[in-house]
């Protein structure tokens, strides 16, 4: 006994597979496509809050010397300090 089989065109498979997607996935994809459709400054920064979202450790602050740091934060305290003071006597 012989049995004919029907050929598959490719277009017939493209139709029937299924697509599978994980909605985890989604968001993820839907940033991308905005990153992708951004420029310059904006799709660096994008992209930065997108890896800290996935984990990625901070940036480092940029590095000051010691010396310049104190005096900064001495500046600071000694104009806080004045503009308190101008404060209470008004």
């Amino acid at each position: 006994m012989k049995v004919k089989l029907k050929k598959k065109s490719a277009e017939n498979e493209k139709e029937n597979e299924e697509m599978f997607v994980r909605l985890g996935d989604v968001p993820l994809d839907i940033l991308r496509y905005n990153i992708s459709m951004q420029s310059g400054v904006e799709r660096k920064e994008t992209r930065k809050s997108l890896l800290l979202k996935m984990g990625a450790k901070k940036p480092k602050n940029p590095y000051i010397n010691y010396k310049e740091l104190m005096q900064n934060k001495a500046k600071a305290k000694a104009d806080a300090e004045a503009f308190a003071f101008d404060n209470l006597n008004h």
